[in-house]
């Protein structure tokens, strides 16, 4: 009877395991593949199995991105699958749903990196747009000068062109005082010219 009840357990024992195996994974079939993060311990082992009396078959170090395969709650062991495509167990409690501080950090430093690098691209245009606007009040200082000369020889031609005009004018004036002069000495001398003969022949 005991062989009996013996033989009976041995064989029964094998489809138990399988039962218990797929109840585990029943209850994890909806986290298959998601995506998790190693939290803030410096690293943690990689075991082969659910547990620390399996070996170990690497390390993960915090922050590292994983694929979540399938948990088993009662060991509190989960499978996962690093960026290296390693698949093993890790203690649940290292599995987390957002990411790390480290690379929160990281991501934090790249931002200000990216910042600082647009800051200097502002700078730099900026500094181009002061020179452009130096540049630009030198050439508006320079064409200031060369109008303002523009218009003081203007000024010096305007007064020569006044200063001749005056000087024809009086040239004009001078000669047409002459020419009067000249022809009321004339018509003078061809007066008494005429009155002396007129008496000349008046005597005869």
């Amino acid at each position: 009877m005991r062989f009996f009840i013996l033989f009976v357990s041995l064989f029964l024992f094998p489809f138990y395991l399988i039962a218990q195996s797929s109840s585990s994974q029943a209850d994890v079939t909806a986290a298959e593949q998601e995506i998790r993060y190693i939290s803030d311990e410096l690293y943690i082992f990689l075991h082969a199995g659910p547990g620390r009396d399996f070996r170990i078959v690497g390390s993960i170090n915090a922050g590292t991105t994983v694929s979540l395969l399938q948990v088993e709650r009662k060991a509190g062991y989960a499978q996962v699958q690093d960026e290296r495509e390693r698949v093993g167990w890790v203690e649940s409690r290292f599995v987390s749903r957002t990411p790390s501080i480290r690379t929160t950090l990281d991501d934090a430093t790249d931002r200000l990196k990216s910042q600082q690098e647009d800051i200097k691209a502002m700078q730099q245009r900026m500094n181009i747009a002061i020179s452009d606007f130096a540049l630009s009040e030198q050439q508006k200082i320079a064409l200031n000068r060369k109008l303002t000369h523009i218009l003081e020889q203007n000024a010096e031609l305007e007064r020569r062109i006044i200063k001749k005009e005056r000087s024809d004018q009086m040239q004009w004036f001078t000669r047409g005082t002459v020419l009067g002069l000249i022809s009321v000495t004339i018509g003078y001398l061809l007066g008494l010219f005429g009155r002396k003969k007129a008496q000349s022949n008046s005597i005869s």
